[in-house]
């Protein structure tokens, strides 16, 4: 099974060859089902982790309005939980990460995109994602052990193994 996925702009691409399994397809899964459900871009599992990634790139040469784009704004920030939210619905219910670390990784680049702002982002989506809510509960199975806001390069810092780069022509 291909295990390298290329972003929504066909300017990069991440490699999972080395995954337990992995998927890009939950947009066309929910879209064929008609379902109002959203959904991360990539998900990878490990012998360890579920790993889901949103990519964002307001940094790209082909990007609809990059300074438009407001990753603080509460309407973008509830879509970014959302998509968490519902991924995993699809995961559990499939039987995926039952017993494995969940961790939710934001590849967040646009003008102005720095460690601050990624730290405020990243500080927002923790106070909208269910950590709270299974800490008072102590759920079984965890819904969320982790999140991260993260640039490309921290990205390939953090996970060489997955290399997110450009795709070259």
């Amino acid at each position: 099974m291909r295990k390298i996925f290329i972003e929504e702009n066909e300017v990069y691409q991440i490699d999972f060859s080395d995954v337990v399994w992995a998927t890009d397809k939950l947009n066309t899964i929910f879209h064929s089902a008609k379902t109002p459900l959203s959904d991360v871009d990539f998900i990878a599992e490990t012998e360890e982790n579920i790993i889901f990634v949103e990519y964002k790139n307001a940094n790209i040469s082909n990007a609809v309005n990059p300074t438009g784009f407001k990753p603080l704004d509460d309407k973008k920030l509830s879509q970014v939980v959302k998509k968490y939210y519902d991924s995993l619905s699809y995961i559990k219910a499939i039987g995926k990460g039952k017993d494995k670390k969940k961790v939710y990784v934001y590849i967040l680049e646009a003008p102005q995109a720095d460690s601050i702002l990624r730290g405020k982002v990243s500080y927002n989506l923790k106070n909208r994602l269910p950590f709270l809510l299974q800490e008072q509960n102590k759920f079984q199975d965890s819904w969320i052990d982790e999140v991260k806001v993260i640039s490309i390069d921290d990205w390939n810092k953090t996970y060489p193994q997955f290399k997110l780069s450009k795709i070259e022509l």
